[in-house]
């Protein structure tokens, strides 16, 4: 997202020559073609698969097609398969996806998102790969509440935790329930804005509550991954100056 002019190969390796370790985003896949190019891309990130080893330390899994009948299809997980087999190439430890696009009212949300996440979970711990499920924005879909993402956790086992976004978080005011899950957060998306609207801005730029969440870092010691998921659509000269300013932010020097 830093990069969104980019292509994914490029943004990867701009993040990278500024001596930062990057986040393999589906964001950028988006803005070029998404599903209709995504092979291509894919294609350019494993044949630079020995310059990245080490350097890129999560992916994004795409979430274009949460609906449980694309994602539970064959079809659909053919594709999420063939992203945990890159993370594996670049040797990335640690895989974020989205819960499905299922409303947290519907009597099998929970089931219907328990088979997705336990299909994607096996595959994962083969590779030795982390499954890092973010919390939803969306109020109406299961996975925007702690608790929907702690029932799968505990079923699930080891090898999957909880991608707490902030930004999510901070809209739906439940950030502080989040934190309160503390051993369960494996990796954080860093990024601010007002309240009411997903703008990715930079942290320290909108309403979250960026005391607390440096103390419960601090507190709890933790060892899993900070992304900093912030939007920059403009040109990477311009993207390069937001990159300067996270990184004198107190959040990035922890």
């Amino acid at each position: 997202m830093l990069y969104l002019s980019l292509p994914p190969i490029k943004a990867l390796k701009r993040i990278i020559a500024k001596g930062l370790l990057a986040e393999l985003s589906y964001d950028n896949f988006v803005v070029f073609g998404g599903k209709l190019i995504e092979d291509k891309y894919l294609a350019e990130i494993q044949n630079s698969s020995n310059d990245l080893k080490g350097l890129v330390q999560a992916l994004h899994m795409p979430y274009d097609e949460m609906n449980s009948q694309i994602a539970l299809s064959i079809p659909g997980m053919k594709r999420y398969i063939k992203w945990l087999n890159l993370a594996y190439r670049l040797e990335i430890k640690t895989v974020v996806v989205h819960t499905l696009n299922v409303d947290a009212d519907i009597q099998n949300a929970y089931e219907l998102n328990l088979e997705f996440m336990k299909i994607l979970h096996r595959e994962a711990l083969d590779k030795g790969i982390n499954i890092a499920v973010e919390n939803r924005l969306e109020k109406n879909l299961f996975g925007s509440k702690p608790s929907d993402l702690v029932k799968l956790i505990e079923e699930l086992g080891e090898g999957i935790g909880i991608c707490l976004d902030l930004g999510h978080a901070n809209i739906n005011k439940n950030t502080e329930e989040f934190l309160a899950l503390s051993s369960y957060i494996i990796a954080i998306h860093a990024h601010d804005n007002d309240g009411s609207r997903d703008l990715h801005k930079p942290p320290f730029s909108g309403t979250v509550n960026w005391d607390m969440v440096e103390e419960w870092i601090r507190r709890m010691k933790f060892k899993g991954v900070i992304i900093f998921e912030v939007l920059c659509r403009d040109s990477a000269t311009i993207c390069d100056k937001v990159v300067e300013q996270i990184r004198l932010t107190p959040i990035a020097n922890l």
